[in-house]
């Protein structure tokens, strides 16, 4: 007897477009899961099918918004498998959605300092008299209306 297994695809097919709501799972760290509280109290299983999801995505990471768009839902929204235009993800893509979640984990877990740095490096930083950029004698242009 011969077992065929049938290896998990990447292909995006639970709706992320639009008004499509997505699947992400909402469940407690695991002790194994390290919880920074930058990162919400709560994490998640997000699901790209039935059977493949990205395991421990936290809240506050599946809510980060750009520009006012939802990044990681914008992504796998526009590589719906149900969209002629769209294909099955491959690992790459799988990996490089895997580091934008890390990326905008690490974003979170430092943004307080990140927020402190830049105030302290603004503090001390130069002025725009302090490189002779205002108050310089600017020529007068005529004007040409009666």
């Amino acid at each position: 007897m011969v077992v065929l297994w049938r290896l998990p695809t990447f292909a995006v097919t639970i709706a992320y477009f639009g008004g499509g709501k997505g699947k992400w799972v909402e469940r407690s760290f695991t002790a194994a899961e390290q919880a920074i509280p930058a990162w919400g109290p709560r994490t998640g299983d997000l699901y790209i099918n039935p059977d493949v999801l990205f395991a421990n995505v936290p809240q506050r990471v599946w809510q980060y918004e750009l520009g006012g768009y939802p990044v990681l839902k914008k992504w796998l929204g526009y590589r719906r498998t149900e969209d002629p235009n769209c294909r099955t993800l491959t690992l790459a893509d799988a990996r490089h959605f895997r580091s934008m979640i890390q990326r905008l984990s690490a974003l979170l877990a430092l943004h307080e300092q990140m927020d402190q740095l830049y105030e302290q490096a603004a503090a001390d930083a130069f002025s725009a008299e302090n490189l002779g950029l205002r108050g310089a004698i600017v020529e007068e242009v005529p004007n040409s209306m009666p």
